[in-house]
């Protein structure tokens, strides 16, 4: 190889490099041209790819997994234990669908606004238009959008309730 062409590719790895790291950097939206080189690469490589995969895994084959019969059966006593705990979730999990089915007729939905606040306002409660009128009885649990827990009824009047917000210190803890 002449001088000047040893040179010349010498000068060219530098500026190569420095073109894929900017490259590499950009945006999205600037390498959209790039896409055509992707294609290119996957229309050569594709049809070697299966019998390249296929030689490789018959020259290096999978590895069988352990063979001491030691952890052997430390492993199939953990896969156990997680079956029987697996299952007996799954059985407290139709015992909670059986609950809910069994008392969703019990349940009674009222749908009412936030009016205002408690007359003591450093009490924290939130006045609500449902009251004992509707259905609504002292700790009954208010939520929004039937999902998000606000707090608990504490007092019923004919047509409306002061729900306690399960933010207020006073609220106390959740059980449960």
């Amino acid at each position: 190889m002449p001088i000047n062409q040893f040179s010349s590719s010498r000068r060219m790895l530098p500026v190569a490099l420095t073109s894929l790291v900017v490259l590499s950097v950009l945006p999205a939206r600037f390498n959209g041209w790039v896409s055509w080189f992707a294609g290119l690469t996957d229309a050569l490589l594709t049809p070697v790819s299966d019998p390249a995969a296929w030689v490789s895994r018959w020259m290096v084959p999978a590895a069988t997994g352990p063979h001491d019969p030691e952890i052997v059966e430390r492993l199939r006593a953990e896969r156990d234990q997680f079956e029987r705990m697996w299952l007996a979730e799954r059985e407290r999990r139709r015992e909670l669908e059986r609950f809910v089915t069994e008392n969703d007729e019990d349940a009674r939905w009222t749908i009412a606004q936030v009016v205002g606040v408690g007359a003591d306002l450093s009490s924290g409660l939130l006045k609500v238009r449902a009251g004992s009128a509707d259905g609504v009885v002292v700790d009954s649990v208010a939520t929004f959008n039937s999902n998000e827990l606000v707090g608990r009824v504490v007092e019923t009047l004919a047509k409306t309730c002061y729900v306690q917000p399960i933010t207020d210190a006073r609220a106390g803890r959740l059980e449960g």
